[in-house]
């Protein structure tokens, strides 16, 4: 369970557990520190690959408990999606140094 906690449920969680710097995102000034504009959805701009990956790894996660309760019989898809999954990572689609 502290992988659940230390990535997937920290990152997608980042403005609820907020720091001091967390209304620097959503928050412009000029130079006179005076408030211009308040950025109020999500930045497109921003990489989100890792994002999506990690839902989608949650996902993956979710059906592979489910399937056996539920006798789905997707367990050769969902092992076909965790190593495309698991390529994607070595492709470093994650990446989001860039």
């Amino acid at each position: 369970m502290s992988v659940l906690y230390n990535v997937p449920y920290r990152l997608f969680s980042q403005d609820v557990h907020s720091a001091s710097a967390s209304p620097e995102r959503y928050l412009g000034a000029n130079e006179e520190g005076e408030l211009t504009d308040v950025n109020w959805g999500p930045d497109v701009l921003r990489k989100s690959t890792l994002n999506l990956l990690e839902a989608a790894r949650l996902i993956i996660l979710g059906l592979w408990t489910v399937d056996p309760v539920f006798s789905l019989g997707i367990r050769d898809k969902l092992a076909e999606f965790t190593n495309e999954l698991g390529a994607l990572d070595a492709d470093g689609a994650g990446d989001t140094s860039a």
